[in-house]
C-alpha cells in the first residue's frame, strides 16, 4: 500500500511540474515575441529618424514657417523610442503586493490573467486544473517558486506589450506627420 501511495505522489509531483514548465515555455515564447516586436519597431523608428533627418537638411532653408511643423515631427518620433526603451528595462520585482485571489474565469495560459494573481491562487488554480490536490504534492516549496516565476514572467511580458502598443501608435502619428511634410514641401523641392 505504500508503494502505491509513493507512486501516486510522484505522479502528481511529475505531472504538477510539467504543467507548470509547460506554462513557463508558453509565458516566455510570448515574452520572446513581445522583444522581437519591440526590436523590430525601434529598427523602422531608427530608419524613419535618420529619413527624417536627411529630409529636414534638405528643405529646412525653404520652409521657415514650417520649423515648428518639423520639430513636432521629430518630437513624435523620439516618444516611441522612449517607450520602447521602457520596455527593456521591466520591473523584475516579484513581490505580490496587490495581488488578486479572485480565479474566475481565469486562463491559466494567459499572461493577462497570470499577472493579477497570487503565486499561491495561480499554483491551486493550475493543480485543480489537472485534478491534482495541493496536499497531494510533495515538492510545494519548488512549485510554488515556479508558479512565481510564471507570474512574474506573466507581468514583464505585459508591460512589454503595454509598451509596444503605445510606441506603435505614436509612430504611426509620426510616420503620418512626416508624410503630411514630405507632401506639403513636394513641390518646393523640385
Amino acid at each position: 500500500m505504500a508503494k502505491t501511495d509513493d507512486k501516486i505522489d510522484k505522479d502528481s509531483n511529475k505531472i504538477a511540474y510539467d504543467s507548470l514548465i509547460d506554462i513557463h515555455k508558453h509565458i516566455f515564447e510570448q515574452l520572446k515575441y513581445a522583444e522581437t516586436k519591440n526590436h523590430i519597431l525601434l529598427t523602422f523608428n531608427l530608419a524613419l529618424i535618420i529619413m527624417f533627418i536627411r529630409y529636414f537638411f534638405m528643405v529646412e532653408d525653404k520652409f521657415y514657417l514650417f520649423n515648428w511643423w518639423y520639430i513636432t515631427n521629430l518630437i513624435l518620433l523620439v516618444i516611441p523610442i522612449i517607450f520602447i526603451f521602457k520596455a527593456f528595462f521591466p520591473n523584475l520585482n516579484n513581490s505580490e503586493i496587490h495581488k488578486s485571489n479572485n480565479v474566475d474565469k481565469t486562463n491559466i495560459y494567459f499572461f493577462e490573467h497570470i499577472k493579477m494573481l497570487e503565486s499561491s491562487k495561480y499554483l491551486e488554480l493550475v493543480l485543480s486544473s489537472i485534478s491534482i490536490k495541493l496536499d497531494e504534492i510533495t515538492n510545494k516549496v519548488q512549485l510554488l517558486n515556479l508558479s512565481n516565476q510564471i507570474v512574474v514572467i506573466s507581468e514583464i511580458t505585459s508591460s512589454k506589450h503595454l509598451y509596444y502598443k503605445k510606441a506603435f501608435y505614436y509612430f504611426v502619428i509620426a510616420i503620418s506627420f512626416f508624410i503630411v511634410s514630405y507632401i506639403l514641401t513636394i513641390g518646393a523641392l523640385q
